[in-house]
Protein backbone atom coordinates (compact mmCIF):
# COMPACT_ATOMS: atom_id res chain seq x y z
CA UNK A 1 0.00 0.00 0.00
CA UNK A 2 2.92 2.71 0.79
CA UNK A 3 4.34 1.50 -2.43
CA UNK A 4 1.20 2.48 -4.41
CA UNK A 5 1.11 5.79 -2.92
CA UNK A 6 4.27 7.14 -3.66
CA UNK A 7 4.12 5.78 -6.83
CA UNK A 8 0.69 7.88 -7.49
CA UNK A 9 2.24 10.95 -5.29
CA UNK A 10 5.24 11.13 -7.90
CA UNK A 11 3.22 11.08 -11.06
CA UNK A 12 1.44 13.73 -9.57
CA UNK A 13 3.98 16.22 -8.87
CA UNK A 14 5.50 15.25 -12.11
CA UNK A 15 2.19 16.54 -14.29
CA UNK A 16 1.87 19.48 -11.53
CA UNK A 17 5.71 20.39 -12.81
CA UNK A 18 5.34 19.61 -16.41
CA UNK A 19 1.87 21.50 -16.25
CA UNK A 20 3.13 24.95 -14.29
CA UNK A 21 5.15 25.99 -17.30
CA UNK A 22 2.58 25.93 -19.54
CA UNK A 23 -0.02 28.02 -18.04
CA UNK A 24 3.02 30.77 -17.33
CA UNK A 25 4.03 30.54 -20.68
CA UNK A 26 2.98 33.29 -23.08
CA UNK A 27 1.78 32.41 -26.62
CA UNK A 28 3.07 36.11 -27.80
CA UNK A 29 6.34 35.99 -25.79
CA UNK A 30 7.99 38.51 -28.47
CA UNK A 31 4.61 41.46 -28.41
CA UNK A 32 5.32 44.09 -25.83
CA UNK A 33 4.10 47.02 -27.92
CA UNK A 34 0.04 48.02 -27.21
CA UNK A 35 -2.32 48.53 -29.58
CA UNK A 36 -2.82 52.21 -31.16
CA UNK A 37 -6.64 53.52 -31.44
CA UNK A 38 -8.06 56.31 -33.13
CA UNK A 39 -11.30 58.23 -33.65
CA UNK A 40 -13.06 59.48 -35.92
CA UNK A 41 -16.40 61.09 -36.05
CA UNK A 42 -19.40 61.82 -38.03
CA UNK A 43 -19.20 64.49 -38.89
CA UNK A 44 -15.36 64.52 -39.54
CA UNK A 45 -14.62 67.90 -38.45
CA UNK A 46 -16.29 70.42 -35.75
CA UNK A 47 -19.03 72.87 -37.20
CA UNK A 48 -17.24 75.94 -35.75
CA UNK A 49 -14.92 76.48 -33.70
CA UNK A 50 -14.54 72.89 -32.03
CA UNK A 51 -18.22 73.07 -31.64
CA UNK A 52 -20.69 69.77 -33.34
CA UNK A 53 -23.78 70.52 -33.65
CA UNK A 54 -26.32 68.04 -31.61
CA UNK A 55 -25.79 63.71 -31.82
CA UNK A 56 -21.81 63.13 -32.86
CA UNK A 57 -21.27 59.83 -33.89
CA UNK A 58 -17.99 58.01 -32.76
CA UNK A 59 -16.30 55.06 -34.59
CA UNK A 60 -12.99 53.67 -32.41
CA UNK A 61 -10.69 51.71 -34.55
CA UNK A 62 -7.27 49.56 -32.67
CA UNK A 63 -4.73 47.84 -34.51
CA UNK A 64 -1.85 45.72 -33.29
CA UNK A 65 0.35 44.20 -35.96
CA UNK A 66 1.34 41.32 -33.41
CA UNK A 67 -0.64 39.74 -31.50
CA UNK A 68 -4.08 41.68 -32.34
CA UNK A 69 -6.26 43.78 -30.51
CA UNK A 70 -8.38 41.83 -27.70
CA UNK A 71 -10.90 44.43 -26.30
CA UNK A 72 -11.30 48.53 -26.73
CA UNK A 73 -12.98 50.23 -23.76
CA UNK A 74 -14.34 53.96 -23.92
CA UNK A 75 -15.42 56.15 -20.85
CA UNK A 76 -17.67 59.33 -21.56
CA UNK A 77 -17.38 62.38 -18.42
CA UNK A 78 -17.34 60.79 -15.10
CA UNK A 79 -19.17 57.42 -16.12
CA UNK A 80 -17.78 54.08 -15.99
CA UNK A 81 -15.61 51.54 -18.30
CA UNK A 82 -17.70 50.29 -21.58
CA UNK A 83 -16.44 47.96 -24.08
CA UNK A 84 -16.37 49.44 -27.47
CA UNK A 85 -18.20 47.19 -29.82
CA UNK A 86 -19.15 48.93 -32.68
CA UNK A 87 -19.76 52.70 -33.71
CA UNK A 88 -22.51 54.85 -31.88
CA UNK A 89 -23.34 58.41 -31.29
CA UNK A 90 -23.24 60.62 -28.88
CA UNK A 91 -26.07 62.34 -27.65
CA UNK A 92 -24.52 64.52 -24.46
CA UNK A 93 -23.99 68.41 -24.51
CA UNK A 94 -21.75 70.70 -23.64
CA UNK A 95 -17.80 69.66 -23.55
CA UNK A 96 -17.37 65.77 -23.51
CA UNK A 97 -14.33 64.15 -21.93
CA UNK A 98 -14.24 61.36 -24.00
CA UNK A 99 -11.42 58.46 -23.01
CA UNK A 100 -10.63 55.70 -24.65
CA UNK A 101 -7.87 52.58 -24.97
CA UNK A 102 -7.42 49.31 -26.30
CA UNK A 103 -5.84 46.01 -24.95
CA UNK A 104 -3.94 43.62 -27.35
CA UNK A 105 -3.66 39.48 -26.93
CA UNK A 106 -0.60 39.72 -25.38
CA UNK A 107 -2.12 42.06 -22.67
CA UNK A 108 -0.34 45.29 -23.54
CA UNK A 109 -2.44 48.23 -22.30
CA UNK A 110 -2.52 51.37 -24.91
CA UNK A 111 -2.30 54.20 -22.45
CA UNK A 112 -5.65 56.05 -22.14
CA UNK A 113 -5.96 58.98 -25.14
CA UNK A 114 -8.22 61.84 -24.50
CA UNK A 115 -10.02 64.14 -26.47
CA UNK A 116 -12.47 67.21 -25.75
CA UNK A 117 -15.82 66.57 -27.84
CA UNK A 118 -17.71 69.99 -27.97
CA UNK A 119 -21.20 69.47 -28.82
CA UNK A 120 -23.85 72.39 -28.57
CA UNK A 121 -27.09 71.31 -28.05
CA UNK A 122 -28.79 74.51 -27.48
CA UNK A 123 -30.12 77.58 -29.61
CA UNK A 124 -28.99 80.71 -28.57
CA UNK A 125 -31.16 83.41 -26.45
CA UNK A 126 -32.68 86.38 -28.47
CA UNK A 127 -33.75 89.49 -27.02
CA UNK A 128 -35.34 92.49 -28.70
CA UNK A 129 -36.67 95.82 -27.93
CA UNK A 130 -39.11 97.97 -29.43
CA UNK A 131 -39.05 101.82 -29.79
CA UNK A 132 -41.56 103.44 -29.36
CA UNK A 133 -42.40 100.48 -26.38
CA UNK A 134 -45.95 100.95 -27.16
CA UNK A 135 -48.47 101.69 -29.76
CA UNK A 136 -48.36 105.74 -29.86
CA UNK A 137 -51.36 105.91 -31.75
CA UNK A 138 -55.18 105.18 -30.68
CA UNK A 139 -56.63 101.60 -30.92
CA UNK A 140 -53.14 100.00 -30.67
CA UNK A 141 -51.68 101.67 -34.43
CA UNK A 142 -47.85 103.30 -34.61
CA UNK A 143 -48.18 106.66 -35.95
CA UNK A 144 -44.25 106.82 -35.93
CA UNK A 145 -41.60 104.61 -37.60
CA UNK A 146 -40.74 101.84 -35.10
CA UNK A 147 -36.96 100.18 -34.49
CA UNK A 148 -36.77 96.81 -33.56
CA UNK A 149 -33.06 96.11 -31.95
CA UNK A 150 -32.31 92.70 -31.46
CA UNK A 151 -29.54 91.13 -29.18
CA UNK A 152 -28.91 87.30 -28.97
CA UNK A 153 -26.82 85.54 -26.70
CA UNK A 154 -25.20 81.83 -26.78
CA UNK A 155 -22.53 80.49 -24.59
CA UNK A 156 -21.42 77.10 -26.61
CA UNK A 157 -20.60 78.33 -30.26
CA UNK A 158 -21.46 81.64 -30.31
CA UNK A 159 -24.20 83.95 -32.10
CA UNK A 160 -24.74 83.19 -35.80
CA UNK A 161 -27.70 85.84 -36.57
CA UNK A 162 -28.06 88.38 -35.59
CA UNK A 163 -25.30 90.22 -35.38
CA UNK A 164 -24.76 92.49 -31.96
CA UNK A 165 -27.36 95.44 -32.01
CA UNK A 166 -29.15 94.38 -34.87
CA UNK A 167 -31.80 96.78 -36.21
CA UNK A 168 -35.21 96.53 -38.17
CA UNK A 169 -36.66 99.75 -39.25
CA UNK A 170 -40.70 99.91 -39.50
CA UNK A 171 -41.58 102.86 -41.46
CA UNK A 172 -44.61 101.51 -44.11
CA UNK A 173 -48.02 101.63 -43.55
CA UNK A 174 -49.98 98.20 -42.53
CA UNK A 175 -50.19 95.37 -40.42
CA UNK A 176 -47.29 94.10 -40.62
CA UNK A 177 -46.23 90.33 -39.36
CA UNK A 178 -42.94 90.70 -37.75
CA UNK A 179 -40.74 87.32 -37.58
CA UNK A 180 -37.69 87.05 -35.68
CA UNK A 181 -35.31 84.29 -34.92
CA UNK A 182 -31.90 83.79 -33.66
CA UNK A 183 -29.46 80.95 -35.03
CA UNK A 184 -25.92 79.97 -33.15
CA UNK A 185 -22.90 79.04 -35.49
CA UNK A 186 -23.18 75.04 -35.61
CA UNK A 187 -27.34 75.78 -36.89
CA UNK A 188 -29.41 75.69 -33.44
CA UNK A 189 -32.60 77.68 -34.25
CA UNK A 190 -34.57 79.49 -31.61
CA UNK A 191 -38.16 77.61 -32.33
CA UNK A 192 -40.16 78.52 -32.72
CA UNK A 193 -39.80 81.82 -33.76
CA UNK A 194 -41.47 85.06 -31.98
CA UNK A 195 -44.23 86.49 -34.49
CA UNK A 196 -46.65 89.40 -33.61
CA UNK A 197 -48.36 91.75 -35.77
CA UNK A 198 -47.30 95.75 -35.66
CA UNK A 199 -50.41 97.63 -37.17
CA UNK A 200 -48.67 101.34 -38.76
CA UNK A 201 -50.62 104.14 -40.28
CA UNK A 202 -48.64 107.25 -40.51
CA UNK A 203 -50.92 108.52 -43.63
CA UNK A 204 -53.50 111.13 -42.75
CA UNK A 205 -57.01 110.47 -43.84
CA UNK A 206 -58.72 111.97 -47.33
CA UNK A 207 -60.93 114.88 -46.57
CA UNK A 208 -63.38 117.21 -48.86
CA UNK A 209 -66.18 119.58 -47.19
CA UNK A 210 -68.65 120.56 -49.61
CA UNK A 211 -71.79 122.45 -48.47
CA UNK A 212 -75.15 123.14 -50.12
CA UNK A 213 -78.36 125.32 -48.41
CA UNK A 214 -80.28 123.36 -47.07
CA UNK A 215 -83.33 125.16 -46.18
CA UNK A 216 -84.86 128.30 -44.71
CA UNK A 217 -85.86 132.00 -45.86
CA UNK A 218 -84.71 135.34 -45.40
CA UNK A 219 -86.60 136.03 -42.67
CA UNK A 220 -85.53 132.84 -40.74
CA UNK A 221 -82.17 132.77 -41.86
CA UNK A 222 -80.98 129.71 -43.81
CA UNK A 223 -79.83 126.09 -43.05
CA UNK A 224 -76.17 124.97 -44.43
CA UNK A 225 -75.85 121.19 -45.05
CA UNK A 226 -71.72 120.68 -44.67
CA UNK A 227 -71.20 117.31 -46.18
CA UNK A 228 -67.59 115.69 -45.28
CA UNK A 229 -66.76 112.94 -47.48
CA UNK A 230 -63.68 111.19 -45.65
CA UNK A 231 -61.82 108.35 -45.94
CA UNK A 232 -58.28 106.28 -44.82
CA UNK A 233 -56.95 103.07 -46.46
CA UNK A 234 -55.19 101.80 -43.67
CA UNK A 235 -56.31 102.25 -40.37
CA UNK A 236 -59.88 103.24 -41.19
CA UNK A 237 -62.16 106.09 -40.58
CA UNK A 238 -62.88 107.28 -36.76
CA UNK A 239 -64.45 110.17 -36.65
CA UNK A 240 -65.29 113.50 -37.91
CA UNK A 241 -65.45 116.90 -35.72
CA UNK A 242 -67.29 120.13 -37.00
CA UNK A 243 -66.31 123.14 -35.85
CA UNK A 244 -67.03 127.12 -36.61
CA UNK A 245 -64.85 129.80 -36.44
CA UNK A 246 -62.40 127.03 -34.09
CA UNK A 247 -65.53 126.27 -31.76
CA UNK A 248 -66.31 122.80 -31.88
CA UNK A 249 -70.15 122.19 -32.91
CA UNK A 250 -70.47 118.84 -33.99
CA UNK A 251 -68.95 115.52 -33.32
CA UNK A 252 -69.96 112.42 -35.89
CA UNK A 253 -68.18 108.88 -35.61
CA UNK A 254 -68.30 106.44 -37.61
CA UNK A 255 -66.50 104.62 -40.11
CA UNK A 256 -67.70 106.84 -43.44
CA UNK A 257 -67.29 107.42 -45.47
CA UNK A 258 -70.28 110.61 -45.60
CA UNK A 259 -70.43 112.64 -42.54
CA UNK A 260 -72.88 115.68 -42.29
CA UNK A 261 -74.04 118.26 -39.81
CA UNK A 262 -76.74 120.96 -40.43
CA UNK A 263 -75.26 124.43 -39.64
CA UNK A 264 -78.13 127.32 -39.25
CA UNK A 265 -77.07 130.85 -40.64
CA UNK A 266 -79.05 134.02 -40.48
CA UNK A 267 -78.43 135.51 -43.65
CA UNK A 268 -76.48 135.55 -46.40
CA UNK A 269 -75.15 138.20 -48.61
CA UNK A 270 -77.89 140.24 -50.24
CA UNK A 271 -77.77 141.85 -54.36
CA UNK A 272 -80.36 144.18 -54.74
CA UNK A 273 -81.59 143.88 -58.24
CA UNK A 274 -82.93 146.54 -60.62
CA UNK A 275 -83.49 147.40 -64.41
CA UNK A 276 -84.95 146.14 -67.35
CA UNK A 277 -84.13 142.37 -68.84
CA UNK A 278 -85.62 140.20 -71.59
CA UNK A 279 -85.43 137.11 -72.40
CA UNK A 280 -86.32 135.54 -68.27
CA UNK A 281 -85.90 131.60 -67.16
CA UNK A 282 -86.63 130.43 -63.40
CA UNK A 283 -86.31 127.26 -62.36
CA UNK A 284 -86.02 125.50 -59.16
CA UNK A 285 -82.40 126.21 -59.07
CA UNK A 286 -81.24 129.94 -60.87
CA UNK A 287 -82.74 133.08 -62.50
CA UNK A 288 -81.49 133.22 -65.61
CA UNK A 289 -82.35 136.88 -68.08
CA UNK A 290 -80.24 138.88 -70.44
CA UNK A 291 -79.58 142.38 -69.22
CA UNK A 292 -80.54 145.20 -70.88
CA UNK A 293 -79.27 147.37 -68.13
CA UNK A 294 -78.95 146.16 -64.85
CA UNK A 295 -77.90 148.13 -61.64
CA UNK A 296 -76.65 145.45 -58.68
CA UNK A 297 -76.20 146.72 -55.10
CA UNK A 298 -75.03 145.01 -52.00
CA UNK A 299 -77.35 145.32 -48.58
CA UNK A 300 -74.57 144.25 -46.49
CA UNK A 301 -74.07 140.95 -45.55
CA UNK A 302 -73.60 139.52 -41.97
CA UNK A 303 -69.83 137.88 -40.63
CA UNK A 304 -69.61 134.75 -42.16
CA UNK A 305 -68.04 131.88 -40.10
CA UNK A 306 -65.13 129.93 -40.48
CA UNK A 307 -66.56 126.18 -41.00
CA UNK A 308 -63.38 123.75 -40.23
CA UNK A 309 -64.20 119.45 -40.76
CA UNK A 310 -61.12 117.54 -38.59
CA UNK A 311 -61.32 113.87 -39.66
CA UNK A 312 -59.40 111.54 -37.92
CA UNK A 313 -58.85 107.89 -38.49
CA UNK A 314 -58.61 104.91 -36.02
CA UNK A 315 -54.89 105.42 -35.55
CA UNK A 316 -55.46 109.00 -34.24
CA UNK A 317 -54.16 111.05 -37.77
CA UNK A 318 -56.29 113.81 -38.39
CA UNK A 319 -56.39 115.98 -41.69
CA UNK A 320 -58.75 119.03 -41.54
CA UNK A 321 -60.33 120.69 -44.53
CA UNK A 322 -62.12 124.44 -44.39
CA UNK A 323 -64.72 126.52 -45.94
CA UNK A 324 -64.25 130.15 -45.38
CA UNK A 325 -67.21 132.26 -45.52
CA UNK A 326 -69.56 129.90 -46.74
CA UNK A 327 -72.19 131.04 -50.07
CA UNK A 328 -73.83 130.09 -53.02
CA UNK A 329 -71.76 128.94 -55.19
CA UNK A 330 -73.03 132.08 -58.36
CA UNK A 331 -71.90 135.26 -56.99
CA UNK A 332 -72.12 138.73 -58.75
CA UNK A 333 -70.31 141.62 -57.64
CA UNK A 334 -72.53 144.60 -57.25
CA UNK A 335 -71.79 147.18 -60.72
CA UNK A 336 -74.00 147.99 -63.75
CA UNK A 337 -74.45 145.67 -66.33
CA UNK A 338 -75.44 146.20 -70.29
CA UNK A 339 -76.21 143.84 -72.42
CA UNK A 340 -75.35 140.74 -70.70
CA UNK A 341 -76.13 137.22 -70.04
CA UNK A 342 -76.76 136.75 -66.19
CA UNK A 343 -77.59 133.96 -63.79
CA UNK A 344 -78.41 134.29 -59.81
CA UNK A 345 -79.60 131.41 -57.31
CA UNK A 346 -83.45 130.55 -57.25
CA UNK A 347 -83.34 132.70 -53.22
CA UNK A 348 -85.17 135.83 -54.14
CA UNK A 349 -87.92 137.74 -53.02
CA UNK A 350 -89.32 140.78 -55.20
CA UNK A 351 -90.39 141.43 -58.71
CA UNK A 352 -89.25 139.91 -61.43
CA UNK A 353 -91.44 140.38 -64.81
CA UNK A 354 -90.92 139.75 -68.18
CA UNK A 355 -88.88 142.99 -69.03
CA UNK A 356 -88.49 144.37 -65.55
CA UNK A 357 -87.14 143.72 -62.49
CA UNK A 358 -86.65 144.34 -59.18
CA UNK A 359 -85.92 142.02 -56.03
CA UNK A 360 -83.29 141.18 -53.12
CA UNK A 361 -81.07 138.57 -53.89
CA UNK A 362 -79.62 136.01 -50.90
CA UNK A 363 -76.47 134.93 -52.15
Amino acid sequence: MIKKLLSFTIIFLLIVIGIIPIIGESSHPDDTTPPITTITTDPPEPIYNGWYAPIVGVTLNATDNESGVNATYYKINNEGWVTYTHSFYLVECGIIDFQFYSVDNAGNVEETNQVEIKIDCYPPILNYTIDPPEPDGWNGWYVSNITITLNATDNESGVKYPPPGETINITEDGEIFVELWAIDNVGNEVTPHHGFMIYMDQTKPNIILEYEVDGGNPLKGWDLLFTAIATDDTSGMNKVEFYANGELQETVNGYGPTYQWVYHYPSFYSLNVRGLIRNKEITDEYVKFYSMIVIISGLGKEDLPLISAYAYDNAGNKEIDKILSPSPKVIISPGIYLFKNLTLPNNYTGFIGKSFIKAIFYV
